[in-house]
């Protein structure tokens, strides 16, 4: 059995610590980010569906996979079905950890196209590998000293770590930080830029590496199809094809957000009972975009969904908006009663009637739900485009998104972590049974 070691959750970066309930989910070891940029996988998605509609040497040497390496964890294909349940026992054999002379110790993350990125977080050098969980391969493995930031995107991923300048005669030591970006499924390295050399070299005096955060996302309008925002003392935008730094500012303050889609938000630190008016500029031009008047919502949540955020007030209103344009894209009331509230793709998974009923709803239009159907002991966990799932009382239901009819079951098992779910970010296909099996979560799950 793979062991799994706690690593911190990450905010989303350049979000304002404290300023909304956006949770953590850190069931089991687990902590994933999100998306997709760098040239070699294509666009990223905007995971906002129905809502979104309406260079220095690299100091890590990436392994390329032996031929065979590794035997096969599944006897599932490339296509591999919703359901399918993909044993982790061989992650121990495909990413050892040389340092800690007994079990590995692993914490999975998970990227796009079925693969995984596991760590011995312990060892110095810290080894990073990715390996296909439907094939049961390894991609790449990969060494960097310890305080070195790793961070899975999409299909990529980057590693943000330090490089010290010696001190001379008349002069101090200074540290200088890079990020490189990495293909997933390869480990090849596709640029490396330095970041933050701006940031004055008392503040840069700190191995903080680690800390870094990354976020995907895109800013067509100012001709920039693939960014990517690092934060670590300040925040920088990139452009996710080249590294070229595009902006760079600052940490974000109270009032004021960095977005991966090239946008800041600007916004009134008041109550957000009496209605507010945000306004968002663009990061790399600086001029205002567009303003949007949030109605009154007493105490609302705010979760991002893509490029799209949602306000959610208990029992009272839903309101979300296009963080890209300003475009208002759902506004209205919302049923009393919902709990164990799930949401992606601009919809929402939530039991009523006291945990009686499961029902999804569009956020568009909450009115009604797309259907409701009795249920006993049942908690929803994740909704995916063509498929919802829940831990009911025997074990993981997948049901189809259209209807609510039963699509496949997972007995005695739980889905600890499912993507998409409210405050939580997306796990690209799959989701953990356990600590040591994972569940295809997609319907089209693209692993080549």
């Amino acid at each position: 059995m793979v062991r799994s070691e706690a690593r911190g959750g990450r905010a989303a970066a350049g979000g304002r610590p404290g300023s909304r309930a956006v949770g953590r989910l850190l069931v089991l070891p687990l902590a994933l980010l999100l998306s997709a940029a760098c040239s070699s996988g294509g666009s990223p998605p905007s995971g906002s569906g129905d809502l979104a509609s309406a260079a220095a040497p690299s100091s890590g040497a990436a392994a390329a996979p032996s031929a065979g390496a590794g035997a096969s964890a599944t006897t599932a294909s490339a296509g591999a079905a919703p359901g399918t349940v993909l044993p982790l026992d061989r992650l121990t054999s495909l990413a050892p950890c040389p340092g800690t002379g007994g079990v590995p110790v692993i914490s999975t993350q998970f990227l796009a196209g079925g693969l995984m990125m596991t760590g011995c977080w312990t060892d110095d050098p810290v080894r990073t590998t990715v390996v296909d969980v439907v094939h049961g391969t390894l991609a790449f493995t990969r060494d960097d000293p310890q305080g070195t930031a790793r961070i899975p995107a999409g299909n990529h991923v980057y590693v943000v770590s330090r490089a010290v300048t010696p001190a001379g005669a008349l002069t101090k030591a200074e540290n200088h930080f890079f990020v490189e970006c990495l293909e997933a499924r390869t480990g090849r390295s596709l640029w490396r830029s330095p970041v933050e050399d701006w940031v004055p070299a008392e503040r840069r005096d700190d191995d903080s590496a680690g800390r870094a955060e990354a976020v995907e996302g895109t800013d067509e309008e100012d001709g920039h199809p693939h960014t990517v925002l690092v934060s670590l003392h300040g925040s920088t935008l990139l452009d996710g094809d080249t590294g070229k730094e595009l902006w760079h500012g600052e940490a974000s303050r109270s009032g004021t957000e960095y977005s991966p889609y090239g946008v800041r938000l600007e916004q009134p630190d008041v109550d957000p009972a009496s209605g507010m008016t945000v306004k968002g500029f663009s990061l790399v031009t600086g001029r205002q975009r567009w303003s949007v008047d949030v109605p009154p919502l007493p105490n609302p949540q705010e979760y991002p969904d893509g490029p799209v955020r949602i306000l959610h007030s208990t029992d009272r209103a839903v309101f979300a908006y296009d963080v890209r344009t300003g475009k208002v894209v759902a506004r209205g009331p919302v049923p009393k009663g919902l709990a164990d509230v799930v949401q992606g793709g601009g919809r929402i998974l939530a039991t009523t009637d006291g945990g009686k009923r499961l029902a999804l709803y569009r956020v568009t239009d909450m009115t009604a739900p797309v259907w409701s159907i009795p249920v006993e002991e049942t908690k929803p966990a994740v909704v995916r485009s063509g498929l919802v799932g829940v831990n009911g009382p025997r074990g993981v239901v997948l049901l189809n998104a259209e209807d609510g009819s039963v699509r496949s079951e997972v007995q005695d098992a739980s889905l600890v972590f499912g993507s998409g779910a409210i405050g939580a970010v997306p796990a690209y296909g799959l989701g953990m049974l356990g600590n040591d099996r994972a569940v295809v979560l997609d319907t089209d799950l693209q692993t080549r």
